[in-house]
């Protein structure tokens, strides 16, 4: 891939993300439930976050699952 098609192609993407996470978060900013517990959210996103970590402490954690 040519030197300029890359560059464009993340141009694009970057455009398109901030774009579409900004609209995302004002169209969920103003449903009422999420606007009246907005703490509530913030904490599931940031468990949900974790989850990933989690999983893979809990696979390194397993007898002989990693050759050791």
């Amino acid at each position: 891939m040519k030197y300029s098609r890359y560059i464009f192609y993340c141009i694009a993407g970057a455009i398109l993300w901030v774009v579409g996470v900004s609209l995302l978060g004002y169209a969920f900013g103003n449903i009422p439930l999420i606007k009246d517990n907005f703490e509530i959210v913030i904490v599931a996103i940031i468990l949900l976050s974790l989850v990933p970590v989690l999983l893979q402490f809990v696979k390194r954690k397993k007898p002989g699952e990693d050759g050791k």
